[in-house]
């Protein structure tokens, strides 16, 4: 968060509050609407178990461009179906995943993340994936 801020000090304001709190989230991002504006752009790394959480971060961004950060295990097409837009949102997603490199397997740096984060809003790319999924791996793996 810190690097994407610095890149974008006028415009990056971020907002970060435990989004299991629900009530805390939809209060914060309301003090931020009308403190700052309504959001053009929303980056939202919401976790699975999170209740409603990325719902309401929609509610509060009526008109903004929101890309969900989404883990490696989560099923990117059943994440959106469970979500209700509007016709002046645009949604978008970048899925975590895993780097192969030689025999070893590693987790996505934080440079990496914000990196491919913003080269995916650059392309307006609706889904990105970062490496590779465990599943697909493990698929790949049982076919060869």
């Amino acid at each position: 968060m810190a690097s994407i801020v610095q890149r974008n000090p006028e415009t990056c304001h971020p907002l970060i509050v435990d989004y299991r709190e629900e009530e805390a989230l939809s209060s914060a991002l309301q003090h931020a609407v009308q403190q700052n504006s309504p959001f053009d752009r929303v980056i939202a790394w919401v976790h699975r178990g999170s209740g409603k959480a990325m719902q309401i971060i929609l509610e509060h961004s009526e008109t903004a461009e929101v890309i969900h950060i989404l883990g490696s295990r989560a099923n990117s097409e059943y994440e959106k179906r469970c979500l209700c837009f509007n016709e002046q949102q645009t949604y978008r997603q970048v899925q975590l995943g895993e780097i192969h490199e030689m025999a070893s397997v590693r987790w996505l740096t934080h440079d990496e993340i914000v990196e491919e984060v913003l080269d995916a809003i650059q392309n307006q790319d609706d889904y990105r994936l970062i490496g590779t999924r465990k599943d697909d791996v493990d698929v790949h793996s049982r076919n060869d």
